[in-house]
């Protein structure tokens, strides 16, 4: 997949081509866009601008098509990616199926960082009886 998010190249806003999937994009507006609304071009942010913490710069900014734009959200490049690169052109390239797809990374980063916890833990030390012998644990 050949990628057009370079920072500090600020020819990447005049691009006719998305950044993520290649597809040819036509500005809002012409007879193109009109006739294929996926193929609409639309500014995105590569770092998802939630609360105001990503600002308009042109490193941050690359311009993308309708469907990618939409489907990506506010979430950050990576997930996008890795779900771009798997379920492109399937049909379960859709909205509903990255949010399960991130969904399910986050559940098992999760469940990873618990079972790196719960090992982690310290197992309480066995009682010994007066003898020194290891005492049976009650139930």
């Amino acid at each position: 997949m050949n990628m057009h998010i370079i920072p500090g190249k600020k020819k990447r806003l005049r691009s006719g081509v998305c950044a993520y999937c290649d597809r040819k994009v036509f500005p809002a507006g012409s007879p193109e866009a009109r006739a294929n609304r996926k193929c609409q071009a639309t500014r995105d942010h590569i770092e998802p601008q939630l609360l105001g913490t990503a600002r308009d710069r042109d490193e941050n900014l690359v311009i993308a098509c309708l469907e990618c734009n939409s489907i990506k959200g506010h979430y950050p490049l990576e997930p996008f990616m890795f779900f771009l690169a798997a379920y492109r052109g399937t049909p379960k390239f859709n909205m509903g199926e990255f949010r399960r797809f991130v969904y399910d990374l986050t559940l098992a980063g999760f469940k990873a960082a618990r079972v790196v916890a719960l090992n982690a833990r310290p197992k309480p030390p066995q009682r010994r009886d007066e003898f020194g012998r290891f005492m049976r644990r009650a139930a």
